[in-house]
């Protein structure tokens, strides 16, 4: 089954097994690597650096003439999965994410715990 999101103007379709939804019938372990677990954490952890960046560049920013400058990739490692995320950078670098820190590969387990 094929859902659509609509996230800002980008339009990507997705489909249960992207979401995890089809470990539940038993096709997929929960934890582990490419897990159940490991598309939900993924994708609340880059909504949750989208909303940080957001913050970040102000007006104040902004006007100083920062702003997004692309994309990098960072593999996050848990006790329930290992999976890769997508950091956002901003002209100066000065962005610090709290969620996942700059360096941060091991998600700690309180903030783990959150999100599951």
């Amino acid at each position: 089954m094929n859902r659509l999101y609509i996230r800002g103007d980008k339009r990507r379709k997705r489909s249960s097994e992207d979401e995890g939804f089809g470990t539940v019938q038993g096709r997929q372990e929960p934890v582990g690597k490419g897990g159940a677990f490991a598309p939900l954490q993924q994708r609340f952890l880059e909504e949750a650096l989208d909303v940080e960046m957001e913050e970040y560049l102000n007006g104040a920013e902004r006007s100083s003439g920062n702003k997004r400058n692309g994309k990098g990739r960072k593999m996050i490692k848990s006790s329930a999965s290992e999976f890769t995320i997508e950091t956002l950078q901003d002209r100066n670098s000065s962005f610090e994410p709290e969620i996942v820190k700059k360096w941060q590969t091991i998600l700690a387990d309180n903030l783990q715990d959150k999100i599951i």
